[in-house]
């Protein structure tokens, strides 16, 4: 059975195991931000599990509205404290991962759908907003598929990184 809850402290260990699974060294977040998106925004911050199987997680923060977005916005490892506003109406997705386990399975369209569900349901925000890296082509498929749109691409994104440097922009407007 397939269920999406919030994230709570006790997951931790297993959402850092699904971070380390999915994602290269260079754009691995740290545990100390995701139990401070826990804190600050647990709605916004869930758990997909099918029984007693963790199979993704999502994170966000809510945004004050702004039509323009420059690339020093969004940075990897950012204090969702500084940004966050309940009051925000734009909604940017800072993390989602299926476990490799569910790959090819529908579970990140699944969660993906849920989650923006519950989202405009509870916070009904003007826009959502995230980057992906521009080599994750599937995730770019299901951003694609849900009326996002690619609004810049920000080459050197991260200027350290020898595989992720380049990422891409995307928004829906609602």
């Amino acid at each position: 059975m397939i269920e999406m809850k919030e994230a709570e402290l006790f997951e931790i260990e297993e959402i850092m195991k699904m971070e380390h699974e999915c994602f290269h060294p260079e754009v691995m977040e740290k545990k100390e931000l995701f139990l401070e998106r826990m804190r600050v925004f647990p709605e916004g911050f869930i758990v997909l599990k099918d029984g007693e199987r963790y199979a993704g997680y999502m994170t966000s923060e809510l945004w004050e509205y702004r039509k323009e977005r420059s690339r020093e916005s969004f940075g990897i490892n950012h204090s969702i404290a500084e940004v966050h506003d309940y009051k925000g109406k734009e909604l940017y997705i800072t993390s989602f991962a299926v476990s490799p386990e569910f790959h090819g399975k529908k579970y990140g369209k699944i969660m993906f759908e849920m989650f923006l569900e519950k989202m405009m349901e509870c916070y009904s925000p003007k826009c959502i907003s995230l980057i992906v890296a521009e080599k994750w082509e599937q995730a770019i498929k299901i951003y694609l598929k849900n009326g996002f749109e690619v609004v810049e691409k920000f080459d050197n994104f991260l200027e350290d990184a020898k595989i992720h440097k380049n990422f891409i922009f995307m928004r829906k407007e609602l």
